[in-house]
């Protein structure tokens, strides 16, 4: 990617930024609902560094959200760190990245579906340990509620900066030799290793990194709720829609991510509102019609026939 693309995607960003900074003092809707739009927004950038430029999908990469969420709320109610609510949504970032390290070591021995079955069970044997740690610890099935903590409007911004930065982040890793062999592991892992690429330790480091920002997502998350409970934590709906919003978006695209998560939530919003509980027979035809007719998404399909774009979009 050229200088003058890269400074185009910037100035863009910046625009979208400013238009999410102003969007709760519109009154076109709630604060909870812009915030929970840019939360979409930013799990669906971190999904997509290890679905899209690694090539392994994660059926449980929530878990990692959970933990980040969990590890901040310990810190909170048993480290009594509440004075330092910005060093603690730090930790629980540190905390989705270490648990990604580890974990990392063992999933990435998988492959393909296999994969992705390991990562769905990781999630659901991590909701059932919190589900059963004693409650004077994790606060059990009731949760650790922290309403002295919730403050929406920092936790809304907070959110809005934290995705600003990852999708420049990731902007910057997509370009750079590091990017480059990412995509390589993608399209051929076992060419990859041959010519001397360490397809481990890169798909490891992906994974940190990740993780993290799901673990931030998480942490940041608790603050604007001010309670967290295992069922929400590992919930493996939100990870079937980040699923859905990053293949509607463009699975492996910069902007699909951001474009997926949009429209779904949207839309998701709508059906839920005028016809509650449909929302998730919706989210199965979305992925069945993508996967039929769409597979690369928004983008990618761009990408496919408007051949001026070809390769700019990625």
């Amino acid at each position: 990617m050229g200088l003058k693309n890269k400074r185009l995607w910037i100035l863009g960003w910046i625009f979208f930024v400013i238009l999410f900074a102003l969007a709760p003092k519109s009154g076109l809707k709630t604060t909870t609902y812009f915030f929970l739009m840019i939360k979409y927004i930013c799990l669906c950038i971190s999904f997509n560094l290890i679905a899209g430029y690694v090539g392994y999908i994660s059926f449980g990469h929530v878990a990692f959200y959970g933990i980040g969420g969990y590890t901040t709320a310990l810190l909170f109610s048993k480290a009594h760190l509440s004075s330092y609510p910005y060093l603690c949504i730090l930790f629980g970032g540190v905390g989705g990245a270490i648990a990604g390290y580890l974990l990392g070591k063992v999933l990435f021995k998988l492959r393909g579906a296999y994969f992705a079955i390991a990562t769905l069970a990781l999630n659901e044997a991590l909701k059932v340990i919190v589900f059963n740690i004693p409650e004077e610890f994790s606060g059990g099935t009731f949760g650790i509620p922290l309403p002295a903590l919730r403050n929406p409007d920092m936790a809304y911004y907070l959110m809005l900066l934290v995705t600003s930065l990852s999708f420049l982040f990731i902007l910057y890793l997509i370009n750079s030799p590091f990017g480059i062999t990412l995509k390589a592991i993608r399209e051929d892992e076992d060419g990859a290793m041959a010519i001397g690429i360490d397809a481990p330790k890169y798909k490891i480091r992906a994974f940190v990194i990740s993780t993290f920002l799901m673990g931030i997502a998480g942490a940041i998350d608790l603050q604007f709720i001010g309670y967290i409970y295992p069922e929400a934590a590992f919930f493996i709906e939100t990870n079937v829609e980040v699923i859905a919003m990053t293949m509607l978006g463009g699975i492996g695209t910069l902007l699909g991510p951001v474009a997926g998560s949009t429209i779904l939530f949207i839309l998701s919003d709508f059906i839920w509102s005028k016809w509650p509980f449909s929302h998730l027979i919706m989210l199965g035809i979305v992925i069945c019609m993508l996967v039929l007719f769409m597979p690369r998404g928004i983008f990618g399909l761009l990408d496919e026939k408007i051949s001026s774009l070809r390769g700019k979009i990625k």
